[in-house]
């Protein structure tokens, strides 16, 4: 399978600042780019590589003026950047639009490690907490409960959460080492 990408330079994402989220976006359906939520915290060959060009762009040595990677199709759904340095990792929050299993996106989450394993994303919703919690509630507490019963076999946490007491709710990957 040949994914067709586009490279996304940063002056791209920062035009993308001064407008508002394009017409139709709410009505994407990115359920196949962001799946792997719900499937272990696995990323998909596209959110995989969108994730590393984030890597590679925005934490300490990396290159400024790299591109992101993203599909033709998913890259009209981008907004803003937001990226700070924290304690250990670089933070960046990307507004991006579509639905996820029927529920509007806000933006996705990145917690990129400056070289010491660190890595974590999240999707916020643009919907109440109930919304969220319907939609994604149940399949969280099955995957919680498959990793509980293999928890002796493994030697990592990944784990996903949802949080539904921060504005905007999240559902978020940890798969920290």
């Amino acid at each position: 399978v040949v994914m067709r990408s586009l490279a996304v330079p940063f002056v791209w994402g920062v035009l993308l600042a001064a407008s508002a989220m394009p017409a139709g976006a709410a009505e994407t359906d990115v359920d196949r780019f962001l799946g792997g939520f719900l499937e272990g915290c696995r990323m998909g060959q596209e959110f995989n590589a969108f994730h590393q060009s984030l890597a590679d762009k925005y934490t300490p040595g990396g290159n400024p003026s790299g591109v992101l990677v993203l599909s033709r199709t998913l890259a009209p759904l981008v907004g803003r950047y937001r990226v700070a340095q924290k304690d250990g990792y670089t933070d960046v929050r990307v507004e991006f639009g579509g639905t996820f299993r029927g529920v509007p996106v806000e933006a996705l989450g990145f917690s990129l490690g400056n070289g010491n394993g660190i890595v974590a994303w999240s999707v916020e919703f643009a919907a109440d907490p109930g919304t969220v919690r319907a939609a994604f509630g149940p399949a969280v507490i099955a995957r919680s409960k498959r990793l509980l019963k293999k928890i002796d076999d493994m030697d990592f946490g990944f784990s996903t959460e949802l949080d539904l007491t921060k504005r905007p709710p999240r559902l978020w990957c940890d798969t920290s080492c």
